[in-house]
Order: C-alpha cells, then structure tokens, then sequence
C-alpha cells in the first residue's frame, strides 16, 4: 500500500488545496444527472428520476420511467454519502440538495481523485514543476470540483495499472479496471492496452503470464459484470445499454449504436489540434511532449520494453471519440472525453519525464512556460466560464474565455465567496497570495526530500 511521508502529505495538502479552491455548484446536465440518480436512490430506493427529471437533459427514458444516461457507479457511491450527510444535517429544501451534491459530489470525485493523482507522480518521479504543468497548466484543473465522471474513472484506471505492474496484484487491477468501467464506460478499453504490453514485456513463464491475465481479467469481471444486472432491470436485456434510452431530442443519434461510427479525420484533428478542442492546446505542454517525441518513446521503450500501455489506450480513446456523433463533448473546457487515457499517459510518463533531464536550464524554461501557457486561459476560465464552453465556438479561448475575463463576467464559485460572500476578484487574489507561496515552500519541501 502507499506510505505517506511527511512531505507527501504537505504535497498532498497543498495540491488539495489548489484542486478544491473553486468548485462547481451549477446545475448542469451532465453533473445534475449523476445527483438525481443520487437522490432518487436516497428518497425513493430507485434508480428512476421521474421526481427530479426536468433537472436534467442528460436522461433516458426506457418503460415509462426516467433515468440518468450516465454510468452508474459514482451515483451509486454518493448515493452513501448523501444518505451520511442527511442524517448529520438534513437539508432544508431542495436546492440545498443540489448545491450540496454539486459542490461537494464535485470534491469528491474530481478535486480528491486529482491531489492523489498529483501525490502519485511525484512518487513516480516527476518534480513539482512537471506536476504542476500536467494537472495545473492543462484542461484537467478545469473539471477539478465538478461532478463528472471523466477524472474519478481516470483515477481509478491508474490505481489499476499501479496495482498490476507495481505491486503484482493483477486481481486488484482488474477490480479497479472494472470500477473505472462503472464510472466512464469507454475506459474497458484500458484493459486490452495493459494486456497486451504486459503479454509482449513480461519476462514470465507463459504460465504465470497466463494467469495473471486471467486474475486480471476476473477482476475485471467481478466488478464490471455489475453493468449486465444494472441494464436488465432497467431496460429488460442485460445487453442494452440505458444510454439507448436519450429522452431529448438533441441526442437522438445516441439511440443508433450509441451515437459511434466510423473515425473520422476530422474529429482526429479536432481532438489534437483544433483551437475548439484540442490537446495540444488546451494541454500545452504535450507540444513539448511531441517535440521531443523520439527521445522520451526511446525511455518509454527501455522501462516497459514494448509500446506503454498508456499509448495504446489514447490510440484507441481518440480512434473511438474520433468516430462519437458529439466527438467535441459539447459544452466543454478541451477534449474532456479523453481525460482518462490523458491521465494514464501522464502515470506511466512520469519515470521517463523524472530521467528527461529537468536540472538543464532550458528544459527548466521549456516547463514553465508550458505551464503558463496552459494556466493562464484555464485560470481564466475557472473564474467566468468554467467548463461551459459552448461548441459552437471555433476559438473559445480567444472568443469566449478572455473577453468574459476582461468584462468581469466573473463568477462567485471561489470558498471564500460561497463562505463569506467575498466578491470573485478578492477570491481570486486570495487564491493568488495563497498558492504562490505554498508553491515555494512545497518546492523546498520535496527539494530536500529527494535528496
């Protein structure tokens, strides 16, 4: 299990920090749903939302009842937390519900789920400077504190590759896998990628390979199964997926093979370099990334001895999203849809980043100015936007982002207005006089540390 030392908890307390700072607390569709499904369990024992449906366009509706489109796993869990929190202080309305399983469903499964990841690549290596640059400096910062699934399944498909190739536990990987599949379904695509590169690079018998396939994949089973009992009560086939079910009208094309066709060219190029949607620009620094390509595959290829698996699971992210009617995610802050695989690259990067060199003063630079790069307009973002990128915009950044910046269009999502009703320029300053000098002293923190 992982043994926290003092400095990984000052490290784990001061990513905490930045992650939980501003929070999500409107009713969107796509995080309202997972608390209506939340809420429906705790007040009526159901998964049917028809008491709560017009809090949400993300719903189906399969033999006469509503139901939240998402997977079901982090509602399933807040579920418990809902039941905890309404013993402790029951709310006094509804809205109090929402906001509370907004704001704090938000904490849970993306601010949390984001300051261990950050703990985890400094234990993999990487130096402050990079974990900064690849949580802070990238659209991921930007769903820290709001309740969508893509962070939380993200969090979990790294525990399951830290379990299977760290500590020789393919079972627990699976579980984990499986749990990760519950809360984003697209991620079962993680398990043939880890397959595959511990198949090709393990130095085993083929037995013991064999096996622990096998364990892997009843891991796998136990939890992921679930799905198959979930969908047989819902829509009468174990087979059919909720997801079929679209209510609104806008999303009819999920019902014709859940809204997947073929790849197309251009949704590739508008996953990795269009200004509405791209990785490469809504995460700068893989620019950097690419640009020393050949170099840092090399020290992919030397620690894993075959293509890593967190390659070939974004291969097939973009392949798969490539071919989604709605491959730009909708309203969103970069390609949302491709948060897990991004975050298992970063995982299973970490080592050779740690060994690319970082004391050279260019590289040094290099760094940082990809962290501004990519921290400035996600700042910018976090105090009037959001997530809430219209996709009718070819340029977001520059069209929306930065003139509801300079307009003042701010919003009030910082703790310090929620709590003492401060405005969202004192937030922000705040925030600013606070992170900046934690920065210097978790760095001289860890400095000594890795000594």
């Amino acid at each position: 299990m992982l043994e926290l030392k003092r400095p990984l908890w000052i490290l784990f307390a001061y990513l905490l920090f930045l992650t939980s700072y501003y929070v999500d607390t409107s009713l969107t569709p796509n995080s309202g749903s997972r608390v209506c499904a939340s809420l429906s369990l705790l007040k009526n024992q159901s998964f049917a939302i028809d008491e709560y449906k017009d809090y949400t366009q993300d719903k189906s509706f399969v033999q006469g009842h509503f139901y939240s489109d998402k997977a079901p796993l982090p509602s399933i869990l807040f579920w418990g937390v809902e039941a905890v929190m309404e013993r402790v202080a029951p709310a006094s309305n509804l809205k109090v519900l929402f906001d509370r399983g907004l704001g704090i469903g938000g904490w849970l499964f993306a601010s949390l789920p984001l300051a261990v990841f950050g703990v985890l690549l400094f234990i993999q290596g990487m130096s402050l400077g990079w974990i900064l640059t690849a949580i802070f400096g990238t659209f991921l910062w930007i769903y820290a504190g709001t309740f969508f699934g893509h962070v939380f399944a993200g969090f979990l498909v790294v525990l399951s590759h830290r379990q299977w190739f760290k500590h020789q536990r393919p079972f627990w990987g699976g579980l984990f896998l499986g749990a990760a599949f519950l809360s984003e379904f697209p991620t079962a695509l993680a398990g043939p990628a880890m397959v595959a590169m511990y198949a090709f690079s393990s130095r085993d018998s083929w037995f013991l390979r064999s096996r622990s396939i096998a364990r892997f994949t009843l891991g796998f089973l136990v939890v992921g199964a679930w799905v198959l009992y979930y969908n047989q009560q819902i829509t009468g086939s174990p087979w059919t997926m909720v997801y079929s079910f679209v209510a609104d009208a806008q999303f009819s094309q999920m019902q014709d093979h859940l809204g997947f066709n073929l790849p197309q060219w251009a949704s590739i190029w508008g996953l990795l370099f269009s200004q509405a949607r791209g990785l490469f620009v809504f995460a700068p620094v893989f620019l950097l990334v690419w640009m020393k390509g050949g170099e840092w595959f090399k020290g992919y290829r030397s620690l894993y001895g075959f293509i890593p698996s967190s390659l070939s699971f974004f291969a097939a992210s973009l392949l798969l999203f490539s071919s989604y009617y709605m491959w730009n995610g909708g309203w969103a802050y970069g390609p949302r849809h491709l948060i897990p695989a991004v975050m298992l690259l970063l995982y299973e990067g970490a080592p050779v980043f740690a060994k690319s060199r970082i004391d050279s003063p260019m590289l040094k630079r290099a760094v940082w100015f990809f962290f501004l790069l990519g921290f400035v307009p996600a700042f910018a973002a976090k105090l009037t936007v959001k997530y809430m990128l219209p996709d009718l915009y070819a340029y977001p950044i520059s069209d929306f982002i930065l003139p509801a910046f300079v307009d003042g269009r701010w919003n009030a999502d910082g703790l310090p207005s929620i709590w003492f009703g401060l405005s969202p320029r004192i937030s922000a300053g705040v925030f600013v006089a606070i992170a900046a000098p934690l920065a210097a002293f978790t760095f001289k923190v860890l400095k000594s540390y890795r000594r």
